[in-house]
């Protein structure tokens, strides 16, 4: 299993890098202080250790409880902390300082803990992908095997950097880069791990809820079996401006599983909508994009417009380059998101566009949609924000049923930036006794008159 790769390497660099900063750690201390009699300096290094095996427990006690769903971030952000923790503890002097980033490196590395004891066993449900179903006896076994083989490595290795520092001395900070390095390429690794938030929840609702689906099956088996090229783009963002944005989410309740795969109906607000909406969704989503926004030629005329005071700004060939730059980073961050692209035109192109969406909740992704209006349409005299909605997206209620005979929901979700809210609300359900075109007002008008109220609030 690809995914199951990925986790060992994960694993390994970072066994092999905690346990190697502690050895050194202690060897540097141990020998600064040697000129000194044994009892000065033995019982404050026991110290030492107690409180960092305290915190590492504790650390792997409280994110082992908090958030069990949200496990790959764990290790990213566990990894990073602990990089930041390291170099601290390695450069301070004073005994606060030290203690301080003792307790700061002990919480991250549980962190890292609890996140690869709660892959392990995510793998037991991966195990029922491949074409022969793999038991959860060997997937247990396969972790225990690989728990041992870690160990056993981060014993080779650290005693190997200890030697090197002491015949070495100048060689302290070539070992400790070699040591933040190693952890680094378990935060690169990670990001290459297709088993990440929203790819679980997916596995999740298949073993739950869909497990007799085989296009589901194979949409995760192709993802996490496989040998399969993941996208940055998506982890990236997301990292990247859930520090900036800090939107609570509320209204997660009213997501009911069973239910899905369904659509999720956002309101745009210029590009703080999208931005939010592909950042916080808590549930694994494709897109809709205008096409046009897809492809670099097509793109690139958009945004050259949109851009067009940069080479009066900045010159010709400066403002040039910079919407070549933005353009590429358009083009790659939307692709990322493995959009449906919207084409708008004929009935053929538009067609098009249904097709590939009910393939996609047929593979059990949801849909995120933004169906607004653009420029001066009609306005909800409730709010700025919420403009008048284009009706033609909840067509895909009635191709959904014609092909599958499952009545879809469609979820508001508003972007309420003043609050610093994420919003979803309650589904709205395609119903089949209506007439096609009646059903397709009902549900654009309730979503609406939804993120309306949530406006007002």
């Amino acid at each position: 299993m690809s995914s199951k790769r990925i986790f060992s390497k994960m694993t390994v660099l970072a066994s092999v890098a905690i346990l190697s900063a502690v050895a050194l750690f202690l060897y540097d201390y141990s020998s600064v202080h040697s000129v000194a009699p044994l009892r000065y300096w033995y019982a404050p290094l026991s110290l030492w250790v107690i409180l960092f095996a305290c915190s590492y427990a504790t650390g792997y006690r409280i994110f082992s409880l908090r958030n069990p769903e949200i496990v790959l971030w764990k290790y990213i952000s566990g990894a990073i902390v602990w990089i930041v923790s390291a170099i601290f503890l390695f450069v301070s002097k004073g005994s606060i300082a030290q203690t301080f980033w003792t307790i700061v490196m002990g919480l991250s590395a549980g962190a890292i803990k609890a996140s690869i004891e709660r892959f392990k066993e995510d793998f037991e449900m991966v195990g029922l992908l491949p074409e022969e179903r793999v038991s959860k006896e060997s997937i247990r076994l396969s972790n225990r095997r690989l728990s041992v083989v870690s160990f056993f490595i981060s014993l080779a290795v650290a005693p190997c950097l200890v030697a090197l520092r002491h015949f070495i001395p100048s060689a302290e900070w070539l070992l400790l880069i070699l040591i933040y390095i190693t952890m680094y390429m378990g935060v690169v690794f990670a990001y290459n791990q297709p088993l990440d938030f929203r790819t679980r929840e997916k596995l999740v609702n298949y073993v739950e809820y869909f497990h007799s689906d085989e296009r589901i099956r194979e949409d995760l088996r192709k993802k996490l079996v496989e040998p399969y090229r993941m996208r940055y783009g998506v982890k990236i963002i997301s990292t990247s401006l859930r520090a900036i944005l800090r939107l609570k989410i509320v209204g997660k309740e009213n997501l009911i599983q069973s239910d899905l795969p369904a659509v999720f109906v956002c309101n745009h607000d210029a590009i703080n909508g999208p931005v939010s909406a592909v950042t916080y969704l808590p549930t694994y989503y494709r897109v809709w994009v205008h096409d046009e926004m897809l492809e670099y030629d097509i793109a690139h005329k958009n945004i050259s417009h949109t851009l067009r005071a940069l080479p009066k700004v900045f010159g010709k060939y400066l403002g040039g380059k910079m919407i070549v730059a933005a353009t590429k980073f358009t083009c790659w961050a939307l692709n990322s998101f493995n959009p449906v692209p919207v084409r708008r035109g004929t009935s053929k192109e538009v067609i098009t566009t249904f097709i590939v969406s009910l393939e996609a909740l047929q593979d059990g992704d949801n849909l995120l949609i933004f169906p607004e209006t653009p420029g001066k349409g009609e306005i909800s005299q409730s709010s700025d924000n919420i403009r008048s909605f284009y009706t033609g997206f909840a067509h895909i209620g009635k191709v959904y049923y014609d092909k599958c005979g499952k009545s879809l929901s469609f979820y508001p979700v508003y972007i309420d930036k003043k609050r610093r809210e994420f919003r979803i609300g309650e589904a709205v359900k395609y119903n089949p006794a209506l007439d096609a075109n009646e059903s397709k007002q009902n549900i654009a008008a309730e979503l609406h008159r939804q993120m309306t109220e949530f406006s007002r609030k």
